[in-house]
């Protein structure tokens, strides 16, 4: 199917093959891309908990280590 340098196909066959596997793959494209979007919706609500959290530590740490300077 994606043998472009195996085979010397002539005429119109070739043309349909070209059609048909750029077919495919926008096909297989939409499809992984509506999935992504879909589990990205689904889940988009724990990054955020996450990135606040992460965001939190963060700026703790770096009031804490203005407050105790370099030492313990």
């Amino acid at each position: 199917m994606f043998g472009y340098g195996d085979r010397e196909q002539r005429g119109h066959g070739r043309w349909i093959q070209y059609i048909f596997e750029t077919a495919l793959i926008i096909a297989v494209s939409g499809y992984l891309i509506r999935l992504g979007v879909r589990f990205f919706l689904e889940v988009w609500w724990v990054l955020l908990i996450i990135a606040a959290v992460i965001t939190g530590a963060a700026i703790g740490w770096h009031i804490w280590k203005n407050r105790h300077g370099d030492r313990w």
